[in-house]
């Protein structure tokens, strides 16, 4: 009995372990230590890469070329200051070299679209350094266009990684893509075009005020000659016009002060005539000298009026040195004291920014058209 009731107590122990709760595991520790998983980023190699290589080669040759073309446009930050010159450097941006390069740099997109079009992120990024390279190379050559070197690298290189963002290279895809790096072309030629002038706006706005100082005299030369003989007539015609009565000239002469010098100049033998006959005198004399001055006054006007349309205004004109009068400390001073045209030196940089990116527009605008054209037609016919 006693090992059958053992053997009870053991069942009923069994039982209960089974139906206990089971223990849960420890918490592991925590840890310091913060895992950062990166994106892996794909190289591939293989004959299409090698072909794309060929492609980038092109590009780089291209652009070295658009780069050297660029510099005989013979552009200037000082051109849009150059008023004298203004018409001329106006025409630099429809002269041959700068429509050369534009067709350079449309080619230079479309190779960059190309390249990137259909290859790792990673690989798209080649062309801008490579481009960058390039340009900085060429602005040890030619120092004044360092800015707009890198922007057009940056630009390009760009646009192979806005391409290898695309699924297709169509029309409206090259458009698309093309468009985006001309807008960084946009962005970065305005800043570049801010800083530049800022870091030397005493001297841009000397050389202004100093153009506009020399222009001055050119436009007087020009234009004073006709203006002053429309003057001239002016006031001829407004002197024959003008009437001449004794009304007129009796509020010039003052009747009381003529009594006085004439009885001063007549001498002691006037002063024994008696006072009635002295001032009978004086009012004749007085009435005969203003219908004599009345009628001497119009023959003068007409005689004046003639001789004013006869004056040789050119001559005049020329003698006049006006470029001692107006000098670039001149200027300043006056437009120092028009608040208007003082804002207008004060942000003079913002000002030439803006004026850049008008210019920059109107060549995105052409460029974006036949660059888009080209990737197109590469895409398709050329490089397929």
């Amino acid at each position: 009995m006693a090992s059958e009731d053992r053997k009870a107590v053991r069942k009923d122990d069994r039982d209960a372990a089974k139906d206990a709760p089971k223990s849960l595991p420890a918490p592991a520790p925590a840890s310091d230590k913060v895992a950062i998983t990166l994106p892996t980023l794909t190289f591939e190699t293989g004959p299409n890469f090698t072909f794309k290589l060929g492609v980038l080669a092109i590009l780089l040759i291209v652009f070295a070329a658009s780069l050297f073309i660029f510099t005989r446009a013979n552009f200037a930050t000082s051109d849009v200051f150059d008023i004298q010159r203004l018409q001329y450097n106006i025409d630099k941006v429809w002269g041959i070299n700068f429509i050369l390069f534009g067709v350079l740099f449309s080619l230079c997109l479309a190779l960059a679209a190309y390249f990137g079009f259909e290859i790792p992120k990673a690989q798209s990024a080649l062309p801008l350094i490579a481009l960058f390279v390039v340009a900085v190379i060429f602005s040890f050559a030619f120092p004044p266009y360092a800015y707009a070197f890198i922007g057009f690298a940056v630009s390009l290189g760009s646009c192979s990684i806005f391409a290898s963002l695309s699924k297709e290279l169509g029309l409206a895809g090259s458009w698309r893509i093309i468009g985006h790096a001309l807008t960084v072309l946009l962005v970065i030629a305005f800043i570049f075009a801010f800083m530049k002038v800022n870091a030397q706006k005493a001297y841009y706005t000397d050389f202004f005020l100093s153009s506009v100082a020399a222009y001055v005299p050119d436009v007087s030369a020009s234009v004073a000659p006709a203006a002053a003989s429309s003057a001239l007539n002016f006031c001829a015609s407004a002197i024959e016009s003008s009437k001449i009565n004794e009304d007129n000239v009796k509020g010039a002469i003052n009747k009381d002060e003529f009594s006085a010098q004439v009885t001063a100049s007549a001498g002691s033998s006037f002063d024994s005539v008696p006072p009635s006959q002295k001032q009978a005198i004086i009012d004749s004399f007085y009435d005969a000298s203003v219908s004599r001055a009345t009628t001497i006054a119009n023959l003068l006007k007409n005689d004046l009026a003639k001789e004013l349309r006869k004056v040789n205004t050119a001559q005049y004109a020329a003698s006049a040195n006006l470029t001692s009068v107006i000098t670039p400390l001149m200027l300043k001073t006056q437009f120092n004291s028009i608040p208007a045209l003082k804002a207008a030196l004060d942000y003079i940089p913002a000002l030439v920014a803006l004026t850049v990116l008008s210019i920059v527009s109107i060549f995105n605008f052409f460029v974006r058209i036949f660059a888009s054209v080209l990737s197109w037609l590469l895409a398709k016919y050329v490089l397929s």
